[in-house]
């Protein structure tokens, strides 16, 4: 939908946006790291500003806060189940600020690297040389028509995600960071590194 809508940013196409980060967070908590990341990643790229800073990001905020709130205030109004609360879910405390700062940048490291595998392995050692001339070029070394979105925003909003969730080290004390837990931020994933592969591919 954002594909479409970056396309062609019509009032349509913002409801539709609006719709999916709603029933994105019906799904599941953390895909709000993605909502959050999409528009802050839009923010800081030139090229997609517009998008954000437009009146029609009014109604999609509108469409997602009506298909969120009601089971948001029945969920806090029942409360959590047996066994699931935020304490679990962030890992255990009773460390200290610098303990925690470390283990929850640590773990958080290694779950980044851990969720892509083994795919990762297999597209470095065959993508790996083309992925990594994309991503060291300036502009694309092969004949190559970014896509929309282009593959810096792509980038953004996956570097962006993954600081949103270290955020809840320092603020929340979390140190537990499963890699499941990383869907959100990190499926796109492929998608960025096969366009930074396309862009360092020599021409056909």
């Amino acid at each position: 939908v954002f594909v479409r809508l970056a396309e062609k940013p019509t009032l349509r196409w913002y409801v539709l946006l609006g719709l999916c980060f709603g029933l994105g967070m019906l799904g599941k908590w953390n895909f709000a790291m993605f909502a959050a990341a999409l528009p802050l990643a839009c923010l800081a790229h030139p090229g997609f500003r517009h998008l954000i800073l437009t009146w029609k990001i009014v109604p999609a905020g509108l469409v997602a806060a009506a298909v969120t709130l009601p089971p948001a205030l029945w969920a806090l109004h029942v409360g959590a189940a047996a066994g699931d609360n935020t304490g679990t879910l962030l890992g255990k405390s009773g460390y200290s600020f610098l303990a925690v700062l470390w283990k929850g940048t640590a773990d958080l490291a290694v779950s980044v690297l851990a969720y892509p595998l083994p795919f990762l392995v297999l597209f470095l050692i065959v993508f790996g040389g083309a992925a990594w001339r994309g991503f060291s070029a300036h502009q694309p070394i092969a004949p190559y028509r970014q896509a929309v979105p282009d593959v810096r925003l792509v980038g953004m909003t996956i570097a962006i995600a993954v600081g949103l969730y270290w955020l809840l080290v320092p603020l929340a004390g979390a140190t537990d960071f499963k890699e499941r837990l990383l869907q959100p931020a990190l499926l796109i994933l492929p998608i960025y590194l096969f366009m930074l592969a396309e862009i360092g591919s020599p021409p056909q």
